[in-house]
């Protein structure tokens, strides 16, 4: 792509985004195509799912596009001159898409900015992470030009914020599997697939799986930090901010995962987890069981003490069942609930924990 053109399609995205956006989180991904001969540019089919269907003049390159869920394709500045109106925006879930037309279309077609170069996800990633539930609990922004360091700045999540992360390694594939527990303080969820990155103990945004977004801003006190963390993973509708892979750092000795990118202004973002065993430890929350007994109706746990606890259930897709209940045994009837995994997050006005609960 022509560096002059690039430079000028950088600068609109990043304006329209900045002023129009009002959601934080954009699950699916974007990249650009330059198409010179307008008969190369595919025909579009909306599904009922919401996803399209393109076609091309060239039916390889139809059979291309059939093997992947695609969302938009739309030409990029319709009312801009001749040269910006061949760049086209396509919008899509699998990198292996971009992969395979830069591969196999020729750029007399279709003219791709790159293709997305992987390594394997190192044994020690897959180790630490695979089957593992990590909680956030710290986060900080190394600003050089500022003088500020994590080593001074880095800040707790605050008290009444949870957000988790359960990540599950998929060996066919060599894809890590990320997804977040229930619902985000912003009322977001999502479940992300990455690979390796371009160096060793690195991993990279691969494949987007549709979640549920909600309006935010910066008054909201959840905002700041999850558009920190969905920059550095690549869902953020702020992505630009962000480049290169996303860097592993592993503490075996606190049990710790830090996720570490760099940004366009030359600052570091670092996000910190602990594993779920840890951050969730407590004299009360330590006792407490799920109790899970198809022949009990109600969910119940052991070991409340006092009715001080608040509860919300979510089913896998992250769609919100019950919203803040004050919980007391028998008190909530899981009849109702379709067959299928669901997420049981109890608090208190210190702590939080999610529970896994399965009705058969």
């Amino acid at each position: 792509m022509n560096t002059k053109a690039y430079t000028i399609i950088v600068f609109l995205v990043f304006n329209y985004l900045g002023f129009t956006q009002n959601t934080i989180l954009c699950p699916l991904q974007e990249t650009y195509l330059k198409i010179e001969d307008p008969v190369n540019v595919p025909s579009i089919t909306n599904n009922p799912d919401g996803t399209i269907t393109l076609t091309h003049t060239e039916a390889y390159i139809t059979d291309v596009f059939a093997n992947y869920v695609i969302h938009d394709f739309i030409q990029s500045f319709p009312n801009s001159s001749s040269e910006l109106r061949k760049y086209y925006n396509i919008s899509f879930e699998n990198r292996d898409l971009i992969n395979e037309l830069y591969a196999t279309v020729p750029s007399s077609i279709f003219q791709l900015d790159n293709n997305y170069e992987t390594t394997p996800i190192s044994s020690n990633i897959i180790n630490y992470l695979d089957g593992e539930v990590f909680d956030l609990t710290k986060y900080c922004s190394d600003i050089e030009e500022a003088g500020e360091y994590c080593e001074d700045n880095e800040q707790n999540v605050p008290n009444d914020f949870y957000l988790g992360m359960e990540f599950n390694y998929d060996a066919t594939n060599d894809l890590m599997l990320a997804t977040i527990i229930g619902s985000t303080p912003c009322g977001n969820s999502f479940s992300i697939s990455l690979k390796g990155g371009t160096v060793n103990n690195t991993l990279q945004l691969w494949i987007s799986n549709p979640g549920t977004s909600t309006p935010s801003n910066y008054e909201d006190s959840c905002h700041y930090i999850e558009e920190t963390l969905y920059g550095i993973i690549g869902v953020s509708c702020f992505e630009e901010s962000h480049n290169g892979n996303i860097k592993i750092n592993m503490d075996t000795g606190n049990d710790t995962l830090v996720l570490e990118r760099h940004t366009s202004t030359f600052s570091t973002d670092f996000m910190t987890f602990t594993n779920h065993r840890l951050s969730t430890i407590d004299t009360d929350f330590e006792k407490i069981k799920l109790v899970s007994n198809y022949k009990n109706p109600y969910i119940n746990f052991t070991n409340i003490e006092n009715d001080n606890y608040k509860i919300e259930i979510f089913n896998v897709s992250g769609k919100q069942i019950l919203k803040n209940k004050t919980f007391n045994n028998n008190s909530i009837l899981s009849e109702s609930f379709a067959t299928g995994l669901y997420f049981i997050k109890l608090q208190n006005n210190k702590k939080s924990r999610v529970f896994k609960f399965i009705k058969n």
